[in-house]
């Protein structure tokens, strides 16, 4: 087999035969997912995978994708009653769509796990068979998955609840302008972008959460400027980064614009701890 590739718009089929061939572990990177999506997970999946394996699932569960119908909260209900082992992670901005059987195979690809992406959309992507080019592969998307926040069982279930209201709620804004309406509908949206801020929140200390990004930003880019490393944490955390000129108040803390400073104070932190250094008007790594 070649160790790489080309997959068009018939890939549904070798991405069938990568999930069957794994005996251990499947990794799995799409921001959208629908029940038909995860259908198709389970119904590749090996026995020993399920009842013996780990799933890593790293997805996007943001309101915006929930009442635009790009992708079901509730889809990963049947995932979570089937896999033994199964950890699913929340993260902002995820675009990424890959797919890992075992460190041993990996696919790159256009196609998110809908409908779309598996038999409608005109895909493009690309299979991976070289185990060292595979192993940095997932390496970077548990890097991903680690600045995300996991959804545990009970979460799933109580999010899943609050996404099916948001769904009905938008249906209605989209049938009528009332204002009632609309208000209804915008509190919800952000009692779900809270509920996943808190969920960041009980993982980690804010300045936790800053810390980690920082240290992975510079890993990755090199030397940044301040100014850079506002964009980045941004759109990795925009949920901790309101930029609203109301306050965002999450477990009781109140962020608002305030998130600059603390990410200036996880700087100085790392800078001070030796980790960071700051030079020529960039930070970097010490090592």
């Amino acid at each position: 087999m070649n160790d790489y590739s080309v997959l068009q718009r018939d890939w549904k089929s070798r991405l069938a035969n990568l999930i069957q061939s794994a005996n251990d572990e499947i990794v799995i990177s799409s921001p959208y997912v629908t029940l038909e999506g995860t259908k198709f997970i389970l119904e590749n999946s090996s026995e020993n995978v399920t009842n013996n394996g780990s799933v890593l699932f790293v997805t996007n569960l943001s309101p915006l994708n929930i009442y635009q119908k790009a992708t079901d909260p509730n889809a990963f209900a049947s995932l979570t009653s089937a896999f033994q082992k199964i950890k699913i992670q929340h993260l902002p901005r995820l675009h990424a769509k890959v797919y890992i059987a075992d460190s041993k195979r990996a696919i790159i690809t256009s196609g998110n796990l809908t409908a779309g992406g598996l038999k409608l959309n005109y895909e493009y992507g690309i299979e991976i068979n070289n185990e060292q080019a595979v192993s940095e592969i997932k390496d970077d998307i548990n890097e991903y998955a680690n600045l995300g926040v996991e959804i545990t069982r009970d979460k799933l279930s109580a999010y899943c609840k609050i996404s099916d209201e948001i769904k009905i709620e938008y249906s209605k804004v989209v049938e009528t302008q009332k204002r009632q309406v609309k208000e209804k509908f915008d509190k919800l949206v952000r009692e779900a972008e809270y509920s996943l801020a808190e969920l960041q929140l009980k993982k980690d200390t804010v300045h936790g959460v800053f810390t980690n990004t920082i240290l992975y930003l510079l890993k990755k880019n090199g030397g940044l400027t301040t100014a850079e490393i506002h964009q980045e944490i941004q759109n990795i955390h925009p949920d901790l980064c309101d930029e609203n000129t109301f306050s965002s108040v999450i477990s009781g803390v109140n962020y608002g614009k305030k998130w600059k400073h603390r990410v200036r104070n996880s700087q100085q932190h790392l800078k001070k701890s030796g980790k960071v250094i700051f030079q020529n008007g960039l930070w970097q790594l010490t090592n």
